[in-house]
């Protein structure tokens, strides 16, 4: 009970474990629930702003908009195309299609309740069906396993040795027995990729200035 039913889909720790990541000085910096707070404040604003605030649809796309396109997938493409002196654009964030698209109801968008389904109706006007039909193929990278192999060692010594845990921002108990655990065999990748991708960062920009 009031509680958001749409998180996002790039959660990495569930409330409960955000709790015991945190260490000393991250629990005194940042409130018990720092993203929950962040998609409530999105809730309000599309209750404010939607033409019909009950569209889950149109709710979960303004999450996504607001948090995964902006924290995860444009940042990749810009660090991608940069590092190649590539200069990208992405078309569907036109912001006439991106106001058509949010204007548009659920019944409009997923037709039939198929997934795309305004997009690909669209689509196989100039593209041929083998296209438009295609099974979904994701881009993902093998962490699971690289995290159990050639990962697996350089990510234990971050984690013996990162200012990040032994500043106090997350609790190195919990961070090194998401390692054990993932190597025993229990899919732990998004957790200890994440962390170890911010000791990384914390390591390198923060703690090495000072």
């Amino acid at each position: 009970a009031d509680e958001p039913v749409y998180l996002g889909s790039s959660v990495g720790f569930t409330l409960s474990q955000s709790h015991q990541v945190a260490g000393p000085r991250l629990r005194a910096a940042a409130p018990d629930d720092a993203g929950g707070e962040f998609v409530a404040r999105l809730y309000d604003e599309y209750a404010q702003r939607a033409w019909n605030p009950t569209d889950l649809a149109g709710l979960v796309s303004y999450v996504e908009f607001n948090s995964k396109m902006t924290e995860v997938l444009l940042q990749r493409v810009d660090r991608i195309t940069m590092r190649h002196s590539l200069e990208a654009r992405a078309p569907f964030l036109d912001h006439q299609l991106g106001e058509l698209a949010f204007s548009l109801s659920e019944a409009d968008k997923i037709p039939g309740r198929r997934l795309k389904g305004l997009l690909k109706e669209a689509a196989s006007r100039r593209l041929p069906a083998e296209v438009v039909d295609r099974p979904k193929m994701g881009f993902s990278f093998p962490f699971k396993e690289w995290l159990r192999g050639p990962l697996s060692a350089p990510v234990g010594e971050c984690f013996a040795g990162t200012r990040l845990f032994s500043d106090g921002w997350v609790d190195a108990k919990f961070a090194r027995r998401l390692l054990a655990e993932h190597r025993a065999g229990v899919d732990h990748a998004p957790r200890v990729w994440a962390l170890y991708s911010l000791a990384r960062w914390y390591d390198r920009w923060v703690a090495e200035g000072r």
